[in-house]
């Protein structure tokens, strides 16, 4: 559920369109675009249901967009229960920060996350997100997962351009007494004094997996561009 957590645009308000698998945000006159790989949907229930969350946990935000599998969102509809673990969840939102980014600010943010990796937050930290977000998930799905964040390595993958920068770490968790690993990945585009934050996560199963996600979280990245 981490995949939440990364992807909260700071500091813009901004309207949500799609339009097949490309879509924007606008804020005044200003457009941001970007491209969503295949295989991605959003549902209007589940987003309603994330940006209640979003909105009053620590640091508050304002959800702008959240995709999911197509697998993932047709078990929602059949059973009324989320994947807790899903497969791939993209999220975007703002946070309710009154201050800008200049760029100075976003060059120093980039060159840490480089420094860094994945490892750029403490254990303890991702712990303490990862239980008030399961804490919250149960309840709103009415499930009982009681998983528990063991560990983060970074992948030495990153993406970096003058206006955007990205890392990839595998992230273990055990949950009801299974280990499950996942590939997530985490990434800032500089907009207009504003940073635009994605997340996203595939369950891992093999190496293959690693390569998938890292093509569908470049193209995202490369779309803002």
């Amino acid at each position: 559920m981490k995949k939440i957590l990364f992807a909260f645009s700071l500091l813009f308000f901004s309207n949500f369109v799609a339009a097949d698998s490309n879509y924007y945000f606008t804020s005044g006159s200003a457009k941001l675009n970007y491209t969503i790989p295949s295989g991605y949907v959003t549902d209007d229930d589940l987003h309603y249901r994330f940006s209640n969350f979003i909105e009053h946990r620590s640091p508050p935000a304002n959800l702008l967009a959240l995709f999911t599998t197509r697998e993932d969102l047709n078990l929602y509809i059949e059973t009324g229960e989320f994947p807790f673990f899903s497969k791939a969840l993209i999220t975007m939102g703002q946070l309710k920060v009154n201050m800008s980014i200049n760029r100075s600010m976003f060059t120093s943010l980039k060159h840490s996350l480089l420094r860094s990796g994945y490892n750029i937050a403490q254990l303890s930290v991702f712990k303490k997100a990862f239980n008030e977000e399961q804490n919250w998930f149960n309840r709103e799905f009415g499930t009982r997962h009681r998983a528990r964040l063991e560990s983060i390595k970074d992948l030495g993958m990153n993406i970096q351009s003058l206006n955007s920068v990205g890392v990839m770490g595998m992230v273990t968790y055990v949950n009801n007494n299974k280990t499950v690993k996942y590939v997530e990945a985490g990434g800032f585009y500089y907009y207009r004094n504003n940073v635009v934050v994605i997340g996203m996560n595939r369950r891992y199963s093999n190496d293959s997996d690693i390569k998938i996600l890292e093509k569908e979280f470049k193209q995202i990245m490369h779309s803002f561009d």
